[in-house]
């Protein structure tokens, strides 16, 4: 058994960069101390770091003499002793112990304990353990309990603090922010006894649903943001956030799932196309995405970006019928810009910019970052263009001339300019030709047309498109006339219709004003 356990120590070395990003810590660079990633501990002045020498993780939090990186994955995870070497296996890829073996925790110095279960007399180690395992499934059943206790008296957004925050500090106008994973606590606390202060809250919830962790970000009544003394907005955790993710869904069940690290950046994601927005809450991991097919796209800082096309290099491996892209704000932004900070000094058509022009990763690495083709045809290019906006914006309608999508309140034109864009990615694309070399596309403005009438063939739907606009337009119309005839007693006129009403609708609705004014 000592043999096992000095091979335990040997992965945990190999691999202590793999095993510190699975407990949200960053890849230890020399003896520089970091923010403590245990969710129960609120490390304002970072005490936390990974002696490689001794390989023993250090913290206040911990006892003096460190923890191997097994029990910090025990800890982090909720886990027994058993359950943390699997997690470890799976994390590292390496086989620490054969099947049908059962360690024991060893103590400092030693192997783990032998014993055969039902053999003789029980080992008292053996009941130790044990105990110490049901103490500790016990302690994180209550603390996930007291967090779902505190997550359903919080109220929704709307009308509270954070949603000032969000709207007016963060610039999210102009998306819904009524999500189940999104909350304002007037009295967040971080444990049962703890401080109390306002908060917009993101739920972290398990694979099953589960709740299983909170984060909040502390505000003051007026809805800013309360910073410590480094600048850096104070977040505080509960529970055990790093067994879950704070899911915001998506409400037109589109392809796209999208990976971001915090609440902001995968709200400002949604100002793009709807999308699954699924938050990680400290750096993102190959092992929280999962999926088989559709567009999946990982949210970078830009300090993180090789570290994320990394991960999606793991995650096209993973899920071959994927599409996995890394989305970036421009570098000249800053080193640690992301979609939000593109919103704030930008716009929104930045970030739709942004998320069109996202890099597709591929599980190897390829010598050019071009897209790449089977035949390098315009009918090809135009199947791509409309794989991409099927992924971004779920089903899509071909009539008129034009590409319809639903945006959650009306079916709308997608902006010329857009599709010009999306079309204009396939310039360079890299196709194999008949005589074993590679061809390379050019797009004109000749190609852009080619391709456009080619995808407006695709698929032609005037009669599904007619009747989504009778409905729209009888809406419009009936709002229309009541504030034409009514004006005084609405107090309303055309100059502040809503601008989710498109001008040309807005226009066919008057005609059929006027029309029923003459009938």
């Amino acid at each position: 058994m000592k043999k096992l356990t000095e091979r335990l120590r040997t992965v945990e070395k190999s691999h202590a960069d793999k095993i510190l990003a699975a407990i949200g810590a960053k890849p230890q660079i020399g003896k520089r101390h970091q923010r403590c990633p245990f969710s129960d501990h609120e490390d304002r002045n970072p005490s936390f770091r990974y002696d490689p020498d001794a390989g023993l993780v250090y913290c206040t939090c911990l006892e003096e003499q460190g923890c191997s990186l097994t029990d910090a994955i025990s800890r982090a995870r909720g886990l027994d002793f058993q359950a943390a070497v699997r997690e470890i296996e799976a994390i590292t890829g390496e086989t620490i112990f054969e099947e049908g073996q059962h360690p024991k925790e060893p103590n400092a110095g030693e192997g783990p304990k032998s014993g055969k279960e039902g053999a003789g007399p029980v080992d008292p180690i053996d009941a130790q353990e044990h105990a110490k395992n049901e103490a500790a499934t016990k302690d994180k059943a209550k603390k996930m309990a007291w967090v779902q206790d505190r997550v359903a008296k919080m109220q929704p957004l709307p009308g509270t603090p954070a949603e000032e925050y969000l709207r007016k500090v963060r610039g999210l106008v102009g998306i819904d922010l009524e999500h189940h994973a999104l909350r304002y606590a007037p009295d967040f606390q971080c444990k049962p006894g703890g401080k109390k202060s306002p908060a917009l809250v993101a739920v972290v919830t398990d694979d099953d649903g589960h709740i299983v962790g909170m984060q909040g970000t502390i505000l003051n009544r007026n809805g800013q943001p309360i910073r410590d003394d480094n600048g850096r907005k104070v977040k505080l955790s509960a529970g055990f956030v790093g067994d879950g993710l704070v899911r915001i869904r998506n409400k037109l069940s589109t392809g796209t799932v999208a990976f971001a690290e915090g609440p902001e950046t995968g709200l400002t994601r949604l100002l793009a196309s709807p999308a699954e927005i699924r938050v990680c809450l400290g750096p993102i991991r190959a092992d929280m995405i999962k999926g088989n097919a559709g567009r999946i796209e990982i949210i970078a800082y830009n300090d993180k970006v090789q570290h994320c096309r990394q991960i999606a290099r793991v995650v096209a491996a993973d899920n071959p019928k994927a599409r996995v892209h890394v989305v970036t704000a421009p570098v000249s932004l800053g080193d640690t810009a992301d979609l939000n900070d593109l919103l704030q000094d930008m716009g929104t058509r930045a970030v739709a910019d942004a998320v069109d022009d996202a890099d597709r990763v591929f599980a190897r690495k390829r010598r050019s970052v071009f897209e790449q083709l089977e035949r390098g045809s315009d009918e090809e290019i135009a199947d791509r263009v409309l794989e991409t906006l099927e992924d971004l914006f779920g089903r899509i309608v071909i009539a008129e001339g034009a590409v319809w999508f639903y945006n959650g309140m009306l079916w709308t034109v997608l902006n010329e300019n857009r599709l010009t864009r999306t079309i204009a990615r396939f310039d360079g694309a890299t196709f194999p030709t008949p005589g074993g070399g590679r061809g390379e596309v050019k797009i004109t403005w000749s190609k852009v047309k080619s391709v456009k009438a080619l995808l407006m063939s695709k698929r032609e739907d005037d009669g599904f498109l007619t009747m989504c606009l009778w409905v729209s337009h009888v809406t419009v119309a009936s709002f229309a006339l009541i504030a034409i005839q009514a004006p005084a007693c609405l107090n309303h006129d055309l100059s502040h219709t809503r601008g989710d009403i498109a001008p040309d609708m807005l226009c066919e609705a008057l005609g059929l004003c006027r029309m029923l004014n003459r009938a």
